[in-house]
């Protein structure tokens, strides 16, 4: 990516995989896209980030679980 700041474009995947919009909804993709957009300077990534990792399981890289409020 030529080294520019795409933050908000990062962001915006990292939303996509969270809700599902588009896509299945997969925590440790939104995790991943949302800690790089986090990297580059999002303060809104690394909140999501924040809220969505209790939802990932510890032990296990490739599965999620639901958040419990939702």
């Amino acid at each position: 990516m030529g080294g520019d700041n795409h933050a908000d474009i990062f962001f915006e995947m990292g939303l996509m995989y969270a809700t599902g919009r588009g896509c299945a909804v997969d925590f440790i993709a939104a995790h991943k896209w949302l800690n790089i957009a986090a990297i580059k300077g999002s303060d809104r990534a690394a909140a999501l980030r924040g809220d969505l990792a209790p939802a990932i399981r510890p032990n296990s890289p490739l599965h999620y679980a639901p958040p419990a409020n939702g």
